[in-house]
C-alpha cells in the first residue's frame, strides 16, 4: 500500500511559551553579509516618558559583524540570504556541574536577580540608545563588571535574548558572549542586543526609531534566557 509522503514541519509555531520560541542562530550569517535594515520605515511617534520592557512580541532575527566567532565558520552565503528563526524544539539544559538544593528549590531552574546594567561611561543617568549602542566608539561604565558565569551561558557562552512585543511573535536570539579572563566584554554584548532590536523593528516596520530607544538592562526570565528592558523618550 502507498503512502504519501509525510510533510516534517515543526509543529512548535504557536507564540506559547510552553512549545517553545523560535531561535536566531547568528553563526549562520557571515560577518560581510548582513542586510542592513532600512532607515527609511521609521517615523517619529509621539514621545513617550516611560520604560517599556521588550516584553511584547517580535519577529527576526539579527547578525553580529564584530565577532571572529563566524571567521571560524567557512561557510559561504549568497548575499542575497535572508536570514530565519529556527524553532527550539528541547529545552535548554545547563551543564553538567554540581549544584546545590535551597530551600527545596533545585538552583537548575531558578533565574537570578541580577540586572545587567547598560550606562555610558560619565552619564548621569542608565541607558544608553540603540542607535549608540551599536557603535564602536561608545564607551560603556563597568565593562568588565560581568563574569560569564553571571549570565547562564551554554557550552558555547551563548546566552539567549527573548524579545516580545505586542501583537508579534515572540522570539529567542542566540547571543555570543565575548569575554576576556572570563569577564564578558559589556559593549560587545550591548552591540549585539541592540542589533536584534533594531533587525526586529525593521523587518516587523514597527514605527519606533531607535534612536529614541534606550537600552536600560537586561532581566533574566529564566536560566540563561535575558530580557532587554527598553525606555522610549
Amino acid at each position: 500500500m502507498a503512502y504519501t509522503a509525510y510533510d516534517v514541519q515543526p509543529v512548535a509555531r504557536r507564540p506559547s511559551m510552553s512549545y517553545g520560541t523560535p531561535m536566531y542562530q547568528p553563526h549562520q550569517l557571515p560577518m560581510d553579509q548582513y542586510p542592513h535594515p532600512s532607515y527609511d520605515i521609521y517615523a517619529n511617534p509621539h514621545a513617550v516618558s516611560h520604560a517599556v520592557p521588550m516584553s511584547r512580541r517580535m519577529s527576526s532575527h539579527s547578525a553580529y559583524d564584530d565577532h571572529g566567532y563566524y571567521r571560524a565558520h567557512h561557510q559561504r552565503l549568497p548575499s542575497s540570504y535572508t536570514p530565519r528563526p529556527v524553532v527550539v524544539s528541547m529545552p535548554r539544559q545547563r551543564r553538567h556541574t554540581v549544584s546545590f538544593s535551597t530551600g527545596g528549590m533545585d538552583a537548575y531552574h531558578r533565574s537570578s536577580s541580577l540586572r545587567v546594567k547598560f550606562k555610558r561611561k560619565g552619564a548621569f543617568m542608565s541607558g544608553v540608545s540603540l542607535s549608540d549602542a551599536q557603535s564602536h566608539s561608545v564607551r560603556l561604565s563597568g565593562n568588565d563588571s560581568y563574569y560569564l558565569r553571571d549570565l547562564h551561558p551554554d557550552r558555547r557562552d551563548n546566552i539567549y535574548l527573548l524579545i516580545k512585543w505586542s501583537g508579534y511573535q515572540a522570539l529567542q536570539y542566540e547571543i555570543p558572549l565575548e569575554s576576556y579572563g572570563s569577564r564578558v566584554d559589556l559593549q560587545t554584548l550591548a552591540r549585539r542586543v541592540a542589533r536584534s532590536c533594531v533587525h526586529y523593528f525593521s523587518t516587523n516596520r514597527i514605527p519606533l526609531p531607535w534612536d529614541r530607544l534606550d537600552l536600560h538592562h537586561l532581566e533574566e526570565t529564566s536560566y540563561g534566557v535575558w530580557q532587554p528592558m527598553l525606555a522610549v523618550h
